[in-house]
């Protein structure tokens, strides 16, 4: 996270006065250093300006905003008279105050970022959401089509919101995926799938065996607590086995089937009763992160696959 700067007061007075700029004083980076350290020395640049400072009778505080080169910072001094920094507040962001056009353009797009964050984390319940440019302009009268300097800065405000795992910018659109925990609907979704999951389990429970009298295709075999990416698994039926791999393999082959889903991977199966690395192990084999000899024998060929599905046909 990008370190910021802000002085803090005990027991502070928030009480905020109305100010007016008169002069911009930039120094250079080591003089400002230096006033900054010690506001309360003397300074030729206040005793030359010490006229713009003052308090008018409507109590308006009319100010030089002091900079530094390499500092995004500056302090507003109203020195009454004197030639040091009688009266002073440190700006975080000095440039907001410079610029009023800047600070106007900052505060719409800080309010069209909080727009998309909770128009997207209150209806998605996936974790995604997409917002076009035409439906942003008509909610917050931001036109951001053919300006790509805009797409960019709101791309990297939302990239900075916690609420927010990744953004794309394509066809007119903003598409954003969430953080699922920021998603009320997502949570709610979890909730009834983390019920679902302790429900008492029934008397029979399908094995994986079971499942392969149909055919899956680009499926993924987890288990509870699994940290490794899955190993995605092209086909899988009953016939992509030898009977020796069948044998080798009888342990995974007869693990309890604990759901089938979509999920981040796509097509899911989470399986229980075998031993986690060996569920990594059938689906890496599956994918030839084995020997020849050991793919050869436990798996059969495509062509074998067919022959052995028109004979059972």
């Amino acid at each position: 996270m990008e370190q910021r700067f802000a002085v803090f007061e005990g027991k502070p007075d928030f009480n905020p006065k109305p100010v007016t700029i008169e002069r911009t004083i930039h120094l250079p980076a080591e003089e400002y250093e230096q006033f900054l350290a010690h506001p309360m020395d003397k300074y030729v640049f206040l005793r030359e300006n010490v006229e713009r400072m003052s308090v008018d009778h409507q109590g308006i505080y009319h100010c030089l905003l002091v900079t530094g080169e390499g500092h995004i910072g500056g302090v507003l001094v109203q020195s009454e008279g004197a030639d040091y920094a009688r009266y002073a507040s440190y700006v975080p962001e000095a440039a907001a105050l410079q610029y009023g056009s800047l600070s106007a353009l900052a505060t719409q797009l800080a309010s069209v970022v909080d727009y998309i964050i909770q128009d997207g984390t209150s209806q998605t319940r996936e974790g995604n959401w997409s917002l076009s440019f035409m439906e942003l302009e008509e909610k917050n009268g931001l036109h951001v089509k053919d300006r790509p300097f805009l797409q960019e800065l709101l791309d990297c405000m939302l990239s900075e919101r916690p609420e927010v795992a990744e953004v794309q910018i394509e066809d007119d659109r903003f598409d954003v995926c969430y953080h699922l925990d920021f998603c009320a609907n997502c949570r709610e979704k979890a909730e009834e799938t983390e019920a679902e999951e302790n429900r008492p389990a029934k008397n029979h429970q399908n094995r994986l065996s079971d499942l392969l009298t149909a055919h899956w295709e680009n499926v993924h075999l987890l288990y509870e607590d699994m940290d490794a990416v899955p190993h995605t698994i092209a086909e899988l039926d009953s016939n992509t086995l030898t009977e020796e791999g069948k044998e080798a393999w009888a342990d995974v082959l007869g693990a309890q089937v604990v759901r089938v889903y979509d999920g981040f991977y796509g097509l899911q199966v989470e399986l229980t009763g075998v031993r986690g690395s060996r569920i990594e192990a059938f689906a890496a084999m599956l994918g030839g992160y084995c020997s020849v000899e050991e793919y050869e024998a436990w798996v059969n060929e495509e062509d074998d696959q067919n022959d052995l599905a028109m004979t059972e046909t």
